[in-house]
């Protein structure tokens, strides 16, 4: 009895450590590299659309669903807590059934034997997984222009750039985010005047630092609106005491223990001058480019791309069969198509692009877009009063109606299409 109670004992024992999991066979596998906007996305979506299917998703970061768009509203305070950015998280995504690795770094794709070998970046453990069916979502990165003095370009200058540098930071991440909303600086500089930094800009400034806005474009935002409508940004900005250095290049960046170092080249009327400031900070937003160049070595070259952006079709399709790219990494390219309308714009001029007459209507409507969208960006609405943007679409109604293109069927379309626009938006 004793040694009968004694095994039984055992036995139950252990099959209380032991765990077992069903194996499905035909279980489909669809793996994705990069829990960025686009890789969350489509996790959650192929959950939804099926609750079979096994997701994993490998993301290099601790952080992720991370709303990066909005740093500058947690540094002036219009956002209290950067917590409230994240739009999800991995606890949220493991309960919905998605095998999420956070701190996972890929070191390799086999894309004929559809195999990923990931390593653990907190122990330096290496695994390897099997897939159906690819998701490249990588993203992209910071351009670090090679300037910075001490940096090995050679060898990850984002990583060094964030791991050694104290005075000289990004705008992309939750960790550049909790090291931007911690300055408490008396003159920051931002190299680059698109979006990303004339939203830094306007923050810094409203909090009280002196900013200075360095590009080498002959005026900020130059990519987004005409000279019309930059003169009057650019005076808004000046009259908030932000020092504007266009037509300037940086030729040298380096930093100490108190002051970032900034040598400029600078040219005004067509002479070339060379000067030296110091800030506090330097904040780099020169743009990004496409996280695939491993992804593409990877693949021996079969993976077809455009300057390291990946090609799909319009159902996110590589070259390479089961695999696809979504978000920053990849771009879908459609043949030009010369019908009179375009799918995708329900308010575009029917007259072609290609008739001269009417080139001019097809500028002023692109400028009056995007006068349309000036509601969505804080700096807009914190730089311009409602009447000057009234202002600005009467301007390009005023250039539409004295514009002279002669009388034909696609130009008549087009002038009763934009009278109907203009008229229902002044």
């Amino acid at each position: 009895m004793g040694c009968g109670s004694g095994q039984q004992a055992i036995q139950e024992d252990i099959q209380k450590q032991e765990q077992i999991y069903p194996i499905k066979l035909h279980q489909e596998t669809i793996a994705i590299i990069g829990c960025t906007h686009a890789g969350t996305t489509a996790a959650i979506s192929l959950r939804n659309l099926n609750k079979n299917v096994r997701i994993i998703v490998f993301e290099k970061n601790p952080a992720v669903a991370f709303l990066n768009c909005g740093i500058h509203l947690v540094i002036n305070k219009t956002c209290d807590d950067l917590n409230k950015l994240f739009y999800n998280s991995p606890n949220k995504m493991k309960s919905l059934g998605i095998d999420i690795h956070e701190c996972t770094s890929i070191e390799g794709v086999d894309f004929k034997a559809k195999q990923l070998n990931a390593v653990n970046l907190l122990n330096q453990e290496k695994s390897s997984y099997q897939y159906d069916k690819l998701i490249i979502s990588t993203g992209s990165n910071p351009v670090i222009p090679p300037i910075i003095q001490g940096l090995d370009y050679k060898n990850d200058p984002v990583r060094q750039l964030r791991a050694d540098y104290k005075r000289i930071l990004l705008c992309k991440t939750y960790q550049d985010a909790q090291r931007l909303i911690k300055l408490s600086a008396e003159k920051v500089c931002i190299i680059g005047s698109g979006h990303i930094g004339m939203e830094l800009v306007w923050s810094f400034n409203s909090i009280g630092s002196k900013v200075t806005v360095v590009d080498h474009g002959h005026h900020i935002l130059a990519k987004y609106f005409d000279i019309e409508y930059v003169n009057i940004l650019e005076q808004e900005c000046r009259k908030l005491g932000i020092e504007i250095s266009s037509n300037s290049k940086v030729i040298k960046l380096s930093e100490n223990e108190h002051k970032a170092s900034v040598l400029i080249q600078r040219t005004v009327e067509g002479v070339v001058k060379t000067l030296n400031a110091e800030f506090d900070y330097v904040i780099i937003c020169a743009g990004f480019i496409p996280n695939t160049e491993n992804i593409i070595q990877w693949s021996e070259n079969t993976l077809v791309n455009m300057n390291k952006i990946i090609v799909v079709d319009k159902q996110q399709r590589t070259s390479i069969e089961n695999v696809y790219a979504i978000g920053d990494c990849a771009t879908c390219l459609i043949k030009y198509c010369k019908s009179k309308r375009t799918s995708h714009s329900r308010h575009r001029p029917c007259a072609k692009a290609s008739q001269p007459h009417t080139k001019p209507l097809i500028r002023i409507y692109r400028q009056w877009a995007r006068i349309k969208h000036m509601a969505s960006n804080s700096l807009i609405i914190h730089l311009l009063q409602p009447a000057q943007l009234t202002q600005m679409r009467r301007k390009l109604y005023n250039m539409w109606a004295e514009s002279s293109s002669p009388t034909t069927s696609g130009a008549d379309t087009a002038r009763r299409k934009w009278t109907r626009l203009f008229k229902s938006k002044n």
